[in-house]
């Protein structure tokens, strides 16, 4: 992560990449977990709201929220839980900016979030991923992220964010090429 603005931490695109990774397929709890531990307070708090704040841009629903929350183990009474369903856009009319916010829990209850956000974006993207066709598609991190030729394109690229799925076909067609060549040269 690195400083933007006021305080704010801004996510580096390797970091963007990983959260996409993280609930490609699946949500890999285990791997927000290790990350979450290995970083401090504020950078918790920045991957916490990032969490919500791309959940929010994948338009997630009150049934895909109801989900969430059930499935980190907490109910919508909870008062953290309202806090954070009062979030939008990273503010709150009630407690303000919501990374200074999250910054100012005790390590529980970002924990508690944690579980929450990850499930909430994990949801909401899943949900438009799936519904993703690559004639129509125009989101870079809407690629195969699973693959590291696609993911070390999108490093290299200094435009990566106008790419989108349909420039993986290239990008594998090169590595199978790449290979054949390779093995023809090791056979001779």
């Amino acid at each position: 992560m690195k400083q933007h603005g006021e305080g704010h931490l801004e996510l580096e695109l390797s970091e963007l990449i990983e959260i996409n990774r993280l609930v490609r397929g699946g949500i890999n709890m285990a791997g927000f977990l290790s990350w979450y531990h290995a970083i401090s307070v504020d950078e918790q708090s920045s991957l916490l709201m990032h969490l919500h704040l791309f959940a929010q841009q994948s338009g997630y629903d009150q049934q895909i929220w109801q989900r969430a929350v059930n499935q980190a183990g907490q109910t919508e009474e909870d008062l953290i839980v309202r806090h954070a369903a009062s979030f939008r856009n990273s503010y709150s009319r009630e407690l303000g900016d919501e990374e200074e916010w999250l910054s100012q829990l005790e390590a529980p209850e970002r924990l508690r979030l944690l579980s929450l956000f990850v499930y909430l974006f994990g949801y909401a993207e899943g949900r438009v991923f799936t519904q993703e066709r690559e004639e129509f598609c125009n989101h870079w991190w809407h690629r195969d992220l699973m693959d590291e030729r696609v993911v070390r394109a999108i490093l290299a690229d200094p435009n990566y964010w106008n790419t989108s799925m349909k420039h993986d076909h290239a990008i594998k067609q090169q590595g199978k090429l790449r290979a054949m060549v390779e093995w023809k040269r090791k056979t001779r």
